[in-house]
Order: structure tokens, then C-alpha cells, then sequence
């Protein structure tokens, strides 16, 4: 207990999904490497982990993380990616915070895949562009879904499923309807219809 580190809410570091943060490298691992961010306006003492997978790591194949060259305590730029239901108060890799070191210039810090934030905004519908803040773990796990291809139309593709569910539920009404005799019928002949119903 000595040794854990305090423990702060999402809202309290105000982490925000795509935003680019200065990071320490604190372990290179087989499948991965664990990353102390330094958040903006706090101590350098108020680090939070995360982990960059090592699909995050280099926009080449590599078969371990130490092949793209990055060693413990190097200076890295590390994009925030998805925040997993446990928060940032999980470990690295425990359902916290997934990083990603091949989205963003390393020299400059300068953000490689601007789509992903454009395109997380443009789906969040209501929701300020500028400020996608993630404050519950549902919400979050769901946040890498929506990262999408640069070229694809997000707009066009929702209004195309809604169509396809409006078309779905039609055929099912329609379906409760079987058997029935859709043969028109003028009022008078509906009205004597009824009447031998009825009376008959």
C-alpha cells in the first residue's frame, strides 16, 4: 500500500481521447511498451501509465517493440487512443489507458492520424468536437470502435443502416399481416360485410 500511487478520478485529470501527451518509457516488453505520461499543468511527479501495443508501436512490421529502437527512460510523443473500462487507475495493459507511438511525430509531437479525432467527433452526435472528454468506463470501451478509415463517408454509413433497419422493420409489420385478404372494398360493400358478420 506504501507504494501505490494515489488514485485520481477521470474527471479530475481530465484526460481526453486523441490528445497527444510527453511520455517517459518505463518498460519495453515483449508484446508492448508501458508509457509514464506527463499530464499538461501537473508536477512531473503526477505521471499516468499506458500501454502501447505492439501494433502502436512503428508503421512497419516488427516482431517485438525493441526492434523499433525505443529503451526505457527515452523521451517519447504518445497519443491517447482508448481508455478501457478500469480507467487510468488500472495498470498498464489491465483495462486502463492504450497508447499509440506510430500516430504521432516523434521529433515534433505533431499528430500523424488527425482523422481519428475528426471522425470520433463527427460520429459523437451533440457532442463539442474540441472537447471529447471520457468520464465513464462504457463509454470508453466502446471509443476505439470508433476509429474509422480516413476515407470513409461516417455520414453516409449510418444514414445507410438506418435505412436498412427502417426497411427491417416494415418487412417484419408487414409479415404479421400474412394471410390477410388485402382486397379493396368499397365502404358499402364493407359496411354489408360487417352487417352479415353480425346479424348472420
Amino acid at each position: 500500500w506504501m507504494t501505490q500511487k494515489p488514485q485520481r478520478s477521470l474527471e479530475e485529470t481530465q484526460l481526453e481521447l486523441y490528445q497527444i501527451f510527453r511520455g517517459t518509457v518505463q518498460r519495453v516488453l515483449d508484446f508492448g511498451i508501458v508509457v509514464d505520461m506527463i499530464l499538461p499543468g501537473k508536477s512531473p511527479d503526477e505521471k499516468i501509465s499506458g500501454m502501447v501495443h505492439l501494433s502502436h508501436v512503428s508503421k512497419s512490421r516488427i516482431e517485438k517493440p525493441k526492434d523499433a529502437g525505443f529503451r526505457s527512460g527515452q523521451s517519447v510523443y504518445v497519443k491517447l487512443i482508448s481508455i478501457g473500462q478500469k480507467g487510468e487507475s488500472a495498470g498498464a495493459g489491465e483495462g486502463g489507458l492504450m497508447l499509440s507511438l506510430k500516430d504521432v511525430d516523434q521529433k515534433t509531437g505533431a499528430d500523424l492520424m488527425p482523422h481519428r479525432s475528426v471522425a470520433a467527433s463527427s460520429s459523437a452526435a451533440g457532442n463539442n468536437p474540441s472537447s471529447i472528454k471520457i468520464a465513464t468506463g462504457s463509454a470508453a470501451a466502446s471509443a476505439s470502435a470508433v476509429v474509422v478509415h480516413p476515407g470513409l463517408d461516417v455520414a453516409a454509413l449510418k444514414r445507410r443502416q438506418d435505412d436498412e433497419e427502417a426497411e427491417n422493420i416494415t418487412q417484419r409489420q408487414m409479415q404479421g399481416f400474412k394471410g390477410m385478404d388485402n382486397t379493396y372494398l368499397p365502404p358499402s360493400a364493407r359496411n354489408q360485410l360487417n352487417n352479415n358478420r353480425i346479424g348472420g
